[in-house]
């Protein structure tokens, strides 16, 4: 009697998993596009946003020091820090800090990120870190909300497989193994995986 022993991996597309932009976030994601909604829902720093983009200044600093003087105008809200944040659309999307084009048609400012006095408070406490420090959280944001624009969230499925071979005969069976879901890219999920799948291209295994 021989008995061999195989793993079956499928991998989906999570789609049910809700936007990142609904976690407790340093501050907030606000864009002015078209065709496009706001990652971010906040309707006066939306109106604000608009108003400065409408005036039309002609490069970011000058969005920003509007941006700024309406926020203390209207709501009397302090910004600890706003950074232009520019999109890059060329079949995927990628949302980045600054106001440089990485190409010269396909990418541009689209909005800005906003922390505010409150919002800072809210994730922080009493304690400001270094603007370096929060730069390094907004890209960690921008970088999960790429990940679950693109798609790029999701989940697998493995069983086994055991083939006996009794006298040339052989006779099949699949057994359930695991399954998990919410993964933002693929590398998390060989953590999830037997041996013989850590140097494969999961690639190969996504299920459309």
């Amino acid at each position: 009697m021989e008995i061999k022993k195989d793993y079956i991996l499928k991998i989906y597309q999570d789609k049910d998993i809700e936007s990142p932009r609904e976690w407790d976030d340093l501050g907030y994601f606000i864009t002015q596009q078209r065709n496009y909604n706001s990652p971010d829902k906040n309707k006066p720093l939306q109106a604000i946003i608009k108003e400065a983009y409408d005036e039309q200044p002609t490069n970011a600093t000058g969005h920003i020091k509007k941006i700024k003087r309406l926020c203390k105008q209207q709501f009397n809200e302090d910004i600890v820090l706003i950074v232009p944040i520019s999109k890059y659309e060329h079949g995927n999307i990628r949302y980045y800090i600054g106001d440089h084009k990485v190409c010269s048609f396909d990418s541009g400012v689209c909005g800005f990120y906003i922390i505010t006095k409150e919002s800072l408070k809210k994730c922080y406490g009493l304690k400001r870190p270094i603007n370096k420090t929060l730069l390094e959280k907004i890209q960690v944001e921008l970088d999960l909300y790429n990940t679950w624009e693109n798609g790029e969230i999701y989940c697998f499925i493995l069983h086994q497989k055991q083939t006996i071979t009794i006298d040339k005969k052989e006779y099949s069976r699949i057994e359930y193994v695991d399954n998990y879901c919410g993964f933002y890219g693929l590398e998390d999920i060989k953590k999830h995986l037997p041996e013989q799948f850590k140097n494969k291209d999961l690639n190969d295994y996504i299920i459309y």
